[in-house]
């Protein structure tokens, strides 16, 4: 479909892409917004001769990132964070007076151009920060009630387990496997789906109200207690996508993350892998006068 403009939505954030647009996929298709205004403008160019940032200083290094600065001049140059000695694929573009129009240079024959590669290449996490969105690492179920629970921790801790329990024995629909947007909303704290959802591979357009955040860890037995104060925001904050050398980024996060504490419960769960798991959580949740459904 190249230089058919694409129009995604990211949790009410509509990014506009244009130019040399790989073939997005069915996935994120679920997510296209064809008659939309963009709120973010990407102009993706293939070149052989990716951008320099001549007379620029190197503002900070992330894996498979250097970003670059001159005045209000940005170059976000990305290689595979799989080899420390990898060539630059990626150059992107923009201005701190206009964030929200970038242009994404793309040299496929150093990294495929798929939508994956663009999307992880337009430092997404910080965009959608600058709009009042983060993305956090979470499994991203809805209840038969048509509220939703969040199961956020660190890869292999049993995000997935969780879901897939609370789908088999409570009708729970799981949305996607791996993470989730989660914002502000007049009514409390709204979580949207992405088209990302790690190895997991399940991915559902679905938005609506969030009724509780659990964070975990793996144990030979259930305990829960309820997070308050800076401990809610410690535990949401480490699961929050977030450049760090972004200052801006860095203080978007930690707002997010102490409003979503003040407006909907933060759990710890220890669990173990089964039902009774599921009925804990329950009962925490009616002790926190929510309606688990």
């Amino acid at each position: 479909m190249k230089n058919d403009p694409l129009l995604i939505s990211f949790g009410g954030v509509v990014v506009g892409f244009s130019g040399d647009l790989p073939d997005p996929g069915e996935q994120v298709f679920l997510f296209a917004q064809p008659e939309a205004v963009p709120d973010v403008k990407v102009r993706i160019t293939e070149t052989d001769a990716l951008p320099k940032p001549q007379g620029a200083e190197l503002l900070y290094t992330a894996t498979g990132l250097k970003m670059f600065g001159r005045e209000t001049k940005r170059w976000a140059l990305y290689s595979n964070p799989n080899r420390a000695d990898g060539p630059d694929h990626a150059a992107l573009c923009y201005d701190t007076d206009a964030p929200d129009d970038l242009e994404l240079c793309f040299d496929s024959r150093k990294m495929a151009l798929n939508i994956q590669s663009v999307l992880s290449s337009i430092m997404l996490e910080t965009l959608l920060l600058r709009h009042g969105r983060g993305v956090l690492h979470a499994s991203y179920i809805r209840l038969p009630n048509e509220r939703s629970i969040l199961f956020s921790a660190p890869s292999g801790t049993g995000k997935s387990t969780q879901a897939e329990l609370w789908r088999r024995y409570r009708n729970a629909q799981i949305i996607n496997g791996d993470k989730a947007i989660v914002y502000l909303a007049s009514e409390g704290v709204s979580v949207s789906s992405l088209p990302l959802c790690g190895s997991s591979g399940i991915c559902r357009n679905v938005s609506g109200p969030v009724q509780a955040i659990i964070t975990l860890s793996q144990s030979r037995e259930n305990r829960i207690c309820r997070l308050g104060g800076k401990d809610a925001v410690k535990a949401l904050l480490s699961q929050l996508y977030v450049q760090r050398g972004e200052a801006e980024a860095v203080a978007g996060a930690l707002a997010l993350a102490s409003g979503i504490a003040g407006r909907v419960p933060v759990f710890h769960l220890s669990c173990l892998p089964e039902v009774s798991a599921v009925e804990c959580l329950e009962i925490a949740m009616k002790e926190a006068q929510i309606d688990a459904g």
